[in-house]
C-alpha cells in the first residue's frame, strides 16, 4: 500500500491590525478533527479568537482518514479516504463544502493523500486512477488520469500509466505542472488542460518533493538540494543545500524562497533573514492572493500535533489560529 498520509482542509477568518478581526480581514479555514476518529469539522475561525467556534460543517470518512483541502471561491474542497479497502491508493473521494456547510462528494478514486489543484480562475483538477495487477517484487502500474471536476462531473484531460502524476502546480500560462513518476524515472512536465499538449520542463529529476509555484518561479527539494526552476527559460539551478528533513520550501511573495534551513529554528528566506524566528519547523500551507499573508503549520521539537499559525509577509509577526485539545487542524487557503 501507498504511503498514508492524514490529510486536512481549512477555512478560516480575518487578521486585524495586530491581533484582532475587522471588516476586510483575510479568512482562513480550518478543518479537523481527533486523530483517529471517523469524522472531520469544518471551522470558520477569526484570527484573534481564543477558541474554535462551534463547527460549519461535519463530514464523514474512513477511521484515521488523510485529508487534504483547497478553497475555491466560498467553498471548501477535501480529499479524504471514504473508501474501504485493503490498500488505500484510490480509496479518497473529492468532498465539496458549500457556504451553507453542505456537504456533496465529488468524485471518487481519487489518489490518497493528494491534494486538489485550483486554478486562478477557479478551475479544480485532481488525480485519479485505478490499481494495476500487483507484479512480484516490483512496485505495481497503475492507470492514472489527471481529471478537472466541471459542473457536468469529472473529465479527463490526462492519462498516463506509472506511480503517480502528482499535481505540482499551475504555470503563468495555466499550464498544469504534473510530476510524473514511472518505473523508468521521474520527471516533471507542463500539461495544457485545454488541449492536451505537453511539454518537458525538467527530465530524469528523480525522488523530489515540496514542489512550490508562483508566477514563473517553481521551487522543490531534491535529496540534499533546493531546486528554482524559472518556467519561461527553463533554467534549472540549486539555490541552496541542507541536511534537514523538513526543508519545505515555499515561494514567497516578491519572488524570493522560504525554508527550514536547518530543520529546528524556524521559517528562514534563502541567503536572508529569518521570518519566523522560534524552534522547530514551519511549513507553509498558503499565501494570500494579496501575497500580505502566509498560512503555515508549525511542527515544535518535541513532537505532537502541528499548530497553524498565520503570519504577516512585511514584518514576520505571527499570530496562533485557535486549535482545540486533542485535535488535528490543517490549512487549505487564505480568502
Amino acid at each position: 500500500m501507498r504511503a498514508a498520509l492524514v490529510a486536512v482542509a481549512l477555512l478560516g477568518a480575518g487578521l486585524a491590525g495586530d491581533a484582532a478581526s475587522s471588516p476586510g480581514a483575510p479568512i482562513v479555514a480550518l478543518v479537523g478533527g481527533v486523530p483517529g476518529a471517523t469524522s472531520s469539522a469544518l471551522y470558520l475561525v477569526t484570527v484573534g479568537a481564543h477558541e474554535l467556534p462551534s463547527p460549519m460543517a461535519r463530514f464523514d470518512h474512513l477511521p484515521g482518514a488523510v485529508l487534504r483541502a483547497r478553497v475555491v471561491g466560498r467553498d471548501v474542497l477535501v480529499v479524504a479516504d471514504r473508501t474501504p479497502a485493503r490498500d488505500l491508493s484510490w480509496a479518497a473521494e473529492l468532498v465539496r463544502i458549500d457556504d451553507a456547510g453542505r456537504v456533496a462528494v465529488l468524485c471518487d478514486r481519487v489518489m490518497h493523500a493528494s491534494r486538489p489543484l485550483v486554478t486562478a480562475s477557479g478551475r479544480v483538477f485532481v488525480e485519479r486512477g485505478v490499481a494495476g495487477p500487483a507484479l512480484e517484487g516490483r512496485l505495481r502500474v497503475d492507470a492514472l488520469t489527471v481529471e478537472e471536476i466541471t459542473v457536468a462531473g469529472p473529465r479527463v484531460v490526462y492519462s498516463w500509466s506509472g506511480y503517480t502524476t502528482h499535481l505540482a502546480g499551475v504555470t503563468a500560462r495555466g499550464e498544469l505542472l504534473v510530476y510524473r513518476v514511472g518505473p523508468a524515472s521521474g520527471d516533471l512536465v507542463a500539461l495544457d488542460p485545454d488541449s492536451g499538449r505537453v511539454r518537458e520542463i525538467a527530465a530524469s529529476i528523480g525522488s523530489a518533493r515540496d514542489f512550490s509555484v508562483e508566477g514563473d518561479t517553481l521551487v522543490f527539494a531534491q535529496r540534499e538540494a533546493i531546486v528554482r526552476v524559472d518556467l519561461a527559460t527553463g533554467v534549472r539551478a540549486a539555490i541552496a543545500t541542507t541536511t534537514s528533513g523538513h526543508p519545505a520550501p515555499h515561494v514567497w511573495p516578491g519572488g524570493r524562497v522560504a525554508w527550514n534551513p536547518d530543520g529546528d529554528a524556524g521559517l528562514a528566506i534563502v541567503g536572508g533573514e529569518r521570518v519566523v524566528a522560534r524552534q522547530g519547523v514551519d511549513v507553509v500551507s498558503a499565501i494570500a492572493r494579496d501575497g500580505r499573508h502566509a498560512a503555515l503549520l508549525h511542527y515544535a521539537p518535541e513532537g505532537g500535533i502541528p499548530t497553524p499559525w498565520l503570519v504577516r509577509v512585511s514584518d514576520g509577526m505571527s499570530i496562533p489560529l485557535p486549535i482545540a485539545p486533542g485535535v488535528r487542524l490543517e490549512i487549505g487557503g487564505i480568502l
